[in-house]
């Protein structure tokens, strides 16, 4: 600390530079006396390095100083003083950056719009929606994204107003403050933007519908599920018919499923339980769909409701057996032990492993004669597995056989 002292008064702005960043790894309760001092400094980098230690540590002494800093003739020391309250985060400093939202530079004014986002609270939403009509994009942006920030409800009603903004960037921040505040008076303003000429707007106001679970939109949305348009759209649509959640929305999602609809799979899959019964009118051919990817997803989502469809799966022959077998083993219900048992005995090497796999945490002794027959198998993984399986099921019975499998 001495040392720093001495540094201070160097007439060398490189050295005080220096030295308030040395400043900043002590005890601040040691230092804040002399970074408060700096404020003044002669040299803009050594004020502006002080501030920042101080916001750094929130201390509430720098509020006044820095509050003046705010109509200073250099912007770039105005736009660090806003930077550096909003860091402090104390409502003594709403009003003087609610003044500063007037300040002739965009910079400034989104420094303390953003300000007045961390400070948050009911005090700022009122200065906040006073600069969405700002004559600045990026300010009116800013001011969009603050209001989310402080999630007031307040806000809802403006940022439907900024839905018809000239600046693309503009309609997709509005947007998406408006599906994340989730106040459904929005609705239809938000279904209007589903016209918008531009792409990443519509995307943005599917997002909203989504959050906003606008079940209103439900059959616009499924129109245009079905119109099949670019990828990143509809699985922004399939995202937001699961979101939805309506029987009716996720029977269309289970009609658009296939292996390679990344975005449908993905939609479903949020859906988790939900998904369940529209994936098994599949496999019941009460909805057309992809059978492949109806059992696939139905083992990622491993709900116990699917295991006699898929049992039933195994006979209809449309999907591949492996397929069948490896959701049941991931579903692991009781039920499907009995014909993964029966599996074992397939001419097929693939379905008895993935069978054996299946099945082994679902054994009990019951399975001990399968096993011991399945150590004669010609697939060495077979045979491996069964051995453990019989291990681990201590069948004293399987001991002459594997006494003969370890002498071959």
């Amino acid at each position: 600390l001495e040392s720093a002292a001495r540094g201070l008064k160097s007439r060398d702005p490189t050295d005080r530079l220096k030295t308030v960043q040395d400043l900043a790894e002590l005890d601040i309760s040691l230092t804040k006396k002399h970074l408060l001092a700096l404020l003044n400094d002669e040299h803009l980098a050594v004020r502006q390095e002080a501030a920042r230690v101080l916001g750094t540590h929130k201390v509430h002494e720098a509020i006044l100083p820095l509050s003046e800093w705010l109509t200073v003739p250099e912007k770039d020391q105005r736009k660090t003083a806003a930077v550096v309250l909003g860091n402090i985060g104390s409502p003594k400093a709403i009003g003087a950056l609610t003044r500063t939202l007037a300040d002739p530079e965009p910079s400034v004014r989104i420094a303390a719009i953003e300000a007045l986002g961390q400070i948050g609270g009911p005090d700022v939403v009122v200065p906040l929606t006073g600069r969405l009509d700002d004559k600045t994009s990026s300010v009116r942006q800013a001011a969009t994204e603050q209001l989310l920030r402080v999630g007031d409800a307040r806000a809802v009603i403006p940022l439907i107003d900024r839905l018809d903004d000239t600046s693309k960037d503009v309609r997709i921040a509005a947007l998406n403050a408006i599906g994340k505040l989730g106040d459904r008076r929005s609705v239809r303003a938000v279904m209007r933007a589903l016209r918008d000429s531009m792409p990443d707007v519509q995307v943005a106001a599917v997002e909203a519908l989504g959050r906003l679970r606008a079940d209103v939109a439900l059959d616009t949305l499924i129109g245009m599920l079905d119109a099949h348009t670019n990828d990143d759209l509809q699985a922004k649509v399939a995202f937001a018919l699961a979101q939805i959640g309506q029987p009716a929305a996720l029977r269309t999602l289970v009609r658009n499923l296939t292996p390679t609809a990344r975005g449908v799979n993905e939609a479903l899959l949020f859906a988790g339980p939900g998904a369940v019964d529209p994936l098994i009118e599949c496999l019941d051919d009460r909805v057309s769909c992809d059978p492949v990817a109806a059992v696939r997803l139905l083992a990622q989502i491993k709900d116990k409701r699917a295991t006699p469809w898929l049992i039933r799966e195994l006979d209809k022959g449309r999907v591949r057996t492996e397929v069948v077998v490896e959701a049941l083993g991931k579903i692991q219900d009781p039920r499907a032990q009995v014909p993964l048992l029966g599996l074992l005995e397939s001419n097929n090497p693939v379905v008895r492993e993935r069978a054996l796999t299946a099945v082994g945490p679902l054994l009990d002794a019951r399975a001990a004669d399968a096993l011991i027959q399945l150590l004669g198998d010609d697939v060495e993984r077979v045979r491996t597995q069964a051995a453990a399986h019989l291990g681990a099921l201590r069948v004293r019975a399987a001991v002459p056989h594997l006494l003969r499998l370890l002498d071959e």
